[in-house]
């Protein structure tokens, strides 16, 4: 009892110059902050083996957490996001100086655009496998309801796309959301005009699926998501809450229209400095580059006024906007994506929660694919439940729940 009295008298010792060979230390690394979403990691389990001179502490600054039998629990839910030392003491003095990264979460959102009606197999294949190689991984299929209107399809294959889009959700927690190229049997079946023109890649587009979002009215577009709701309720799924729009053609009306049909978050805004490939092809990279003029690399989360789709107010329009900051992988490289995730998380704790928005379109070939999976090699390096960082798989509507900073 007098040397517990003495050692607590004492305060917290001198880190060692070097940690004793003698003793092996054991707890994690990282530690994530709590938020809406992500359950605060504060209390971190402690071991440690070796020739233990008595009472074992674990001191961080002035308050010490004591060992029993060499093992115990420290309790850093208190501790903001920084570098927080451990200093390892025993009767004999202080034997070791290890150090826990207290962070936020880094939100990694992986995407696919159904932009067809019949996805490949080859590619559902793939998706299955790509849970497989990462099991950590979680995705948001923005589903085309035109699967379900496209007269071309057979019964058959309508239902074999639907099963597996049930599989991806039940078996590995992907989120099924929408996306929309207005494909005049989808908009027809609202009871809506079809338009065909402007096209983003120019001229006319007869079937309508180029014609961006903001070609109909506020209340048409509303008819349009409702009837896909409807859609997704007759095929077993619970109506979208989650979308990005195609060609990422959303404006406030857009946005108004989403909003009043139950969706809450949408990733329309888009980083279009990263697809400087289609300047000159019809009007999708100007349009972008004029619409989301203030998106780039590290734009974050954030809740569009009815005035602005790029930014927060006082007025907001009532969904969530989750930037596509590192876009779709038949628009940028690797490198690329891999770039837009460093830039965010270079490599320290973070203060605050950030996300990377990173995705694919359905018809994804062997080159993007490849893309995809290096990029993804990546950001499984800096995995949470690795203990290798603040990475976090996470789903679109997910992030509506986490405390994004104003």
């Amino acid at each position: 009892m007098f040397l517990l009295a003495l050692f607590a008298c004492t305060g917290a010792p001198d880190a060692p110059a070097a940690n004793d060979p003698a003793y092996t230390t054991t707890h994690r690394v990282w530690s994530l902050v709590g938020d809406g979403l992500t359950e605060d990691q504060g209390l971190v389990d402690l071991s440690v083996a070796g020739p233990l001179r008595g009472h074992v502490r674990v001191w961080v600054g002035d308050a010490a957490t004591e060992l029993v039998d060499g093992v115990g629990q420290l309790d850093l839910r208190d501790q903001p996001p920084g570098l927080v030392d451990l200093i390892w003491e025993d009767g004999g003095g202080a034997f070791a100086l290890t150090t826990v990264v207290r962070s936020a979460p880094l939100y990694v959102v992986p995407s696919v655009d159904w932009d067809s009606s019949d996805t490949r197999d080859n590619v559902m294949d793939w998706q299955f496998a790509l849970h497989q190689e990462h099991p950590e991984l979680r995705i948001t299929h923005l589903v085309g309801p035109y699967l379900w209107t496209d007269p071309e399809l057979t019964d058959d294959r309508k239902a074999k796309l639907t099963a597996d889009l049930a599989s991806y959700r039940d078996d590995h927690d992907d989120e099924i959301g929408l996306h929309i190229h207005p494909y005049c049997h989808l908009v027809e079946l609202a009871g809506v005009p079809c338009a065909t023109e402007p096209s983003l890649a120019g001229g006319v587009d007869p079937t309508g699926y180029a014609v961006p979002n903001w070609a109909y009215t506020e209340a048409q577009f509303a008819d349009i998501v409702a009837t896909s709701g409807d859609l997704f309720e007759a095929h077993g799924f619970a109506r979208p809450t989650s979308y990005r729009a195609g060609g990422w053609t959303a404006t406030t009306d857009i946005l108004r229209a989403l909003t009043s049909e139950g969706i809450v978050v949408d990733s329309s805004a888009n980083n279009w400095a990263r697809m400087e490939e289609w300047q000159g092809t019809g009007i999708l990279y100007d349009w972008n580059a004029e619409a989301w003029s203030t998106i780039g690399d590290t734009s974050q989360p954030y809740w569009p006024q009815q005035g602005d789709a790029q930014a927060g107010g006082p007025d907001p329009i009532g969904l969530l906007e989750v930037p596509d900051n590192a876009i779709l992988a038949d628009y940028v490289t690797e490198d690329e994506m891999i770039d837009v995730f460093d830039q965010n998380w270079p490599g320290g704790p973070l203060a605050v929660p950030t996300q990377v928005s990173m995705g694919w379109h359905d018809s994804v070939n062997a080159v993007f694919r490849a893309r995809v999976s290096r990029a993804l090699d990546r950001f499984d390096g800096g995995l949470a439940a690795r203990d290798s960082g603040p990475v976090v798989y996470a789903t679109m509507t997910e992030l509506v729940d986490v405390d994004w900073p104003e």
